[in-house]
């Protein structure tokens, strides 16, 4: 039996979805499969998956790691397929050789019609795909977490700098020195341009009511 040797990639991108092609000639003419070609002589199975991408698609890519070697028998010969996690470098994935191509999600892998061969590595890209994507979350939840950690500190540095003018507005709301201002501001005394929010009945007392519920709130996080 014939034995072909071939590299296949993997193309990640897209929001995370994965690159398929589908044949437009020969036996397994509008199977799915993952672009790429036969390893020539002299050629790594690197080598020849970025001169096939490059054929098959004008695109350079980047290879990034083994995913699996499948060995795989077809009615006519055997196949060693080499498949390959990639990323595009350059180019626009132009379809040259396939009659079709589409950016599959986890969720749409089981949506085309795979050749035999590449199915067998489908269940691997599932599980890649993914931990890329609980990555991705993590991700995102740590840098959340990082700014809101920030913006607390930065708060909490404010906060803990208003403590003495809190303090001294708690001395003055129980002082004389309150309730004559209080009471001069009530006969009309005071100029009617003078801010006087401190002399509110309610404004420094809720102020403090407030500043002792926070507290409580923080002792529980």
């Amino acid at each position: 039996m014939d034995h072909k040797h071939v590299s296949a990639a993997i193309i990640h991108g897209h929001q995370g979805r994965i690159f398929a092609t589908q044949r437009g000639s020969g036996d397994w003419k509008d199977w799915w499969e993952f672009p790429g070609g036969k390893i020539e002589p002299g050629e790594t199975p690197e080598e020849a998956l970025k001169r096939e991408i490059w054929e098959e698609l004008e695109t350079r890519i980047v290879i990034e790691q083994l995913v699996t070697t499948v060995e795989w028998d077809y009615p006519k010969f055997h196949l060693t397929m080499h498949c390959f996690w990639c990323h595009v470098e350059s180019g626009e994935l132009t379809l040259k050789e396939h009659e079709a191509a589409r950016w599959l999600s986890r969720d749409e892998l089981d949506s085309v019609q795979w050749l035999p061969a590449d199915l067998g590595v489908i269940e691997m890209i599932r599980n890649k795909m993914e931990q890329l994507e609980r990555i991705g979350r993590m991700e995102c939840l740590l840098e959340e977490a990082k700014q809101a950690v920030k913006g607390l500190s930065e708060a909490l540095d404010g906060y803990e700098t208003a403590q003495s003018a809190i303090r001294a507005l708690e001395t003055y709301y129980d002082s004389e020195e309150w309730m004559k201002d209080f009471s001069d501001d009530e006969q009309g005394r005071l100029p009617k341009e003078l801010k006087r929010g401190v002399l509110s009945e309610d404004a420094i007392w809720n102020l403090l009511e407030e500043n002792r519920d926070l507290k409580e709130r923080m002792k529980g996080i």
